[in-house]
């Protein structure tokens, strides 16, 4: 059972619940979260015989707007529909949960109920780059604007982890997002974190720039949430531009990485087909293991002091 927040995003609570319905009707079993009255109302003028399907509904009053500042928010309001569809996966009612709301409440609400994986200290949002031979994972887009050189090595630990579960790899390459590809490039973090990446137990390739992530140079792209939420949406610029496919709309959302559950975030203006789509992405990843190590705080600590 997928958890829906109906009520987060540009257009929701309309394009949220018509995307839902139709993951239910691809059988996936939904649960809504949001105003009652107007989820009902809006199934109903989609489809009348939406009760067919499996949409359970969840009567979550309150709703945490996109420009509202996320701690406050999640405090004050905890009858939204982000909150209540939170607390659901720790209550096992549902494996996993779509948001296309504030995604700064979504992070804080994922980390404060659910909690951060054993070494984490802040979860990250860890996004699919298309490239012509595949796709690269990029993580932070977006959870973390300012970091900490540790961060970023924690950043890699989740990407290099992420890439073995999902792309199926022995050894993954790691990459620092920086402006040139040399040692020495980069912003003073950047510095920072490429002096502790060299030190890792993995597989840790240097710094790329965005040309050599779509030359096939890495699999696994090191960013503060700031560079990599650029990164993205200039890539979603780019292929609005020239009307390419947008890996966006394929996977219909982003996973949060290092939290204790299943927490896809799609992006605040997503439509009926790109919920769809998240939902489906939701279900096939709510299934997975935990893809830090046992080794993995003992890692991080000993390579960031």
């Amino acid at each position: 059972m997928i958890a829906v927040d109906a009520m987060g995003g540009d257009n929701a609570p309309e394009q949220i619940v018509q995307g839902a319905l139709l993951a239910a009707k691809a059988q996936v079993p939904i649960t809504l979260f949001g105003q009652e009255k107007r989820i009902i109302s809006i199934l109903e003028s989609f489809d009348s015989s939406w009760r067919q399907h499996n949409i359970s509904i969840y009567d979550a009053p309150e709703v945490i707007g996109m420009a509202e500042e996320p701690v406050g928010a999640i405090r004050k309001k905890r009858n939204s529909s982000i909150v209540q569809a939170i607390k659901s996966i720790v209550g096992k009612e549902n494996s996993a949960i779509v948001s296309a709301g504030n995604s700064g409440a979504i992070m804080v609400a994922a980390t404060f109920i659910l909690g951060r994986e054993k070494g984490v200290s802040r979860p990250a949002i860890v996004g699919e780059l298309p490239i012509r031979s595949g796709k690269v994972l990029c993580l932070d887009i977006g959870a973390n604007t300012d970091c900490k050189p540790e961060n970023l090595l924690q950043f890699a630990y989740l990407g290099n982890q992420y890439a073995k579960k999902i792309f199926n790899l022995n050894s993954p390459r790691i990459a620092l997002l920086s402006n040139g590809c040399e040692e020495g490039k980069g912003s003073l973090l950047v510095k920072q974190a490429f002096a502790l990446l060299t030190k890792a137990d993995f597989n840790f390739v240097g710094n790329i720039e965005p040309a050599g992530i779509f030359k096939n140079k890495t699999d696994v792209v090191v960013c503060d949430g700031f560079a990599g939420n650029v990164l993205l949406k200039t890539i979603e610029a780019v292929q609005q531009a020239f009307n390419l496919k947008s890996g966006a709309i394929e996977n219909g959302g982003a996973l949060l990485a290092g939290v204790n559950g299943t927490v896809v975030i799609s992006h605040g203006n997503a439509d009926a087909q790109a919920i769809q789509n998240a939902i489906l992405f939701a279900f096939k990843n709510s299934i997975k293991e935990k893809v830090t190590h046992g080794t993995f705080k003992e890692s991080v600590s000993s390579l960031a002091t």
